[in-house]
């Protein structure tokens, strides 16, 4: 399984760069990751891995439900996702989570969104460019993805939808990689 894991992500970084290289995106910005950045996610995610642990292992994932004192969300979205703490309901949580995908996994996250920049591409190269297009990424979360997207595409217009306001909080605080784009704290539903 390791192995076909390995094979696997190993060819999803190739059809990366190649898909760079056949100018369907643009490369991504953090190839390279600033080092006290990552040396801060790491050690959150290494302080909140034995809370994280003792979820997985007691089968505990509904305590981010005490945290929607209001009532003002949805049953499914105040679970631990991945027995994650604080499930989407927090700054804590909108920190760890980019480090926590990335190594749930195994540092292809981010490669394997940007595949969806290619259809994306042959649709935006398709179409006339006096009509202005837009896109809204439903359940934006800290906004990574639609960073990618402005990236590769300054002048589009964009917005982002989430119901978790620490996870806009967190894609609103990447600044320039998201500048210009709407943030929109709203249940898609």
């Amino acid at each position: 399984v390791r192995r076909a894991l390995l094979g696997g992500a190993i060819e999803l970084v190739r059809r990366d760069f190649s898909n760079v290289a056949a100018g369907h995106y643009r490369p991504p910005r953090d190839m390279v990751p600033n080092p006290v950045e990552a040396i801060r996610d790491l050690i959150r995610y290494y302080r909140d891995l034995p809370r994280a642990r003792e979820r997985r292992l007691a089968g505990a994932s509904m305590e981010a439900r005490a945290l929607d004192v209001d009532g003002a969300y949805p049953d499914y979205f105040t679970q631990n996702f991945h027995f994650q703490t604080d499930g989407y309901l927090s700054k804590r949580s909108a920190e760890l989570y980019d480090f926590q995908v990335e190594i749930l996994f195994t540092g292809t996250a981010d490669a394997m969104r940007r595949q969806a920049l290619v259809p994306m591409a042959d649709y935006i190269n398709g179409q006339d460019v006096a009509s202005p297009l837009e896109l809204l990424d439903v359940g934006c979360g800290t906004g990574g993805f639609l960073a990618q997207i402005r990236h590769s595409w300054p002048n589009l217009t964009l917005a982002g939808l989430d119901m978790s306001p620490p996870y806009l909080e967190r894609a609103r605080a990447r600044r320039q990689d998201v500048a210009g784009i709407d943030f929109i704290q709203a249940n898609a539903e």
